[in-house]
């Protein structure tokens, strides 16, 4: 997968953070943070049309966060990460 590229905060969206990166399958991935929702969205774009969405609170973003490093590190232990 690449390396997240950060954009700047786009206040007129109320974006105060947004980062994408472009997976192996070619879909596009979305991190954004919204300041007026408070919330964190999670999007993933696979082609025309085919759009995926969830949006989280501060702190159930960290909790998702949490737990995919967890996922990842038990990969790493079992060599396979």
């Amino acid at each position: 997968m690449s390396i997240f590229t950060r954009h700047g905060a786009d206040t007129s969206l109320g974006r105060i953070a947004h980062a994408t990166a472009t997976l192996p399958s070619g879909a596009l991935l979305q991190a954004t943070a919204y300041n007026e929702l408070r919330g964190v969205h999670l999007g993933l774009i696979t082609g025309v049309g085919q759009a995926y969405a969830m949006a989280f609170t501060p702190c159930e973003a960290r909790a998702v966060a949490a737990e995919l490093v967890a996922c990842a590190d038990a990969l790493d232990q079992h060599g396979r990460g």
